[in-house]
């Protein structure tokens, strides 16, 4: 009993280092296989509140283009991470809709698509910050224990505080593979941006982004609106995604006036 007691664990800790080990590993492989087989392989990065499980649900249910190969990644795989000869598409999302959106689904406990129960850590401090102008104005409060409690939240609850600098690098890095990015859609102009991509892949007309829950959309009743000073706090935390920011703009339009 103790010896198959040890082999589970040997095995669990396998599994554990393997599943930490290869999704970063996981492009290049996907990469290989296709130019063996002679496709076309584009990637799909997922940035954090962008859209893209709308978008990976809606691509994975549509017949997929001779000769295409599209790879999905989870949120852990990085630009650096795609081979530079490959394709890849993204969307990215203005940095205060984006917090907003992680600090409702941080509320919601990821529902109504995921089920995601808060840590001790976020509910104290979604307690402490009940919404987003909250934390938002938190950040540069005059008091310093409310600094204090805001930098903490920033930290401790899910996704708030991830930048888009965690995917996309810096702008000079983001310029550097413009050849192979195929598409940068923005999340308040998905459903354009997916008809364009539909176009780029030779998808079929009759692909469609999904509805209802399976968009994972927060409710209507959740608070959105920001105020002027919030907003301008969450700029200056966010200071280095700006010229990313930036530099996403610039090639989405230089791309779409490339294609018009």
């Amino acid at each position: 009993m103790l010896r198959r007691t040890r082999i589970r664990r040997i095995v669990l800790r396998a599994k554990g280092r393997f599943r930490a080990w290869y999704p970063r590993r996981r492009p290049r492989f996907a990469s290989f296989i296709g130019r063996a087989r002679r496709q076309r392989v584009v990637h799909v990065l997922h940035i954090r509140k962008t859209g893209g499980t709308a978008l990976k649900d809606a691509l994975a249910s549509c017949p997929k283009p001779k000769g295409v190969r599209m790879v999905f990644h989870g949120h852990s795989v990085r630009l650096v991470d795609i081979p530079r000869r490959d394709e890849v598409v993204f969307f990215v999302r203005d940095t205060a809709p984006r917090f907003v959106s992680g600090f409702n689904g941080r509320l919601r406990e990821g529902r109504p698509r995921y089920d995601v129960p808060l840590s001790p850590q976020e509910r104290r401090s979604l307690t402490i910050f009940p919404t987003p102008q909250d934390l938002a104005l938190g950040l540069y409060a005059e008091d310093a224990t409310t600094r204090e409690e805001a930098d903490r939240a920033m930290r401790e609850v899910r996704i708030v505080g991830t930048r888009l600098a965690d995917w996309l690098g810096d702008a000079e890095s983001l310029n550097a593979r413009r050849d192979r990015i195929l598409l940068i859609g923005w999340t308040k102009t998905l459903p354009a941006d997916f008809e364009r991509l539909k176009g780029l892949l030779g998808l079929s007309i009759e692909c469609r982004l999904p509805t209802g829950d399976s968009a994972h959309r927060a409710p209507e009743t959740q608070v959105r609106t920001l105020s002027d000073a919030a907003v301008a706090n969450l700029r200056r935390w966010f200071a280095d995604d700006e010229p990313l920011l930036a530099a996403c703009r610039s090639l989405s339009d230089r791309q779409q006036t490339a294609r018009a």
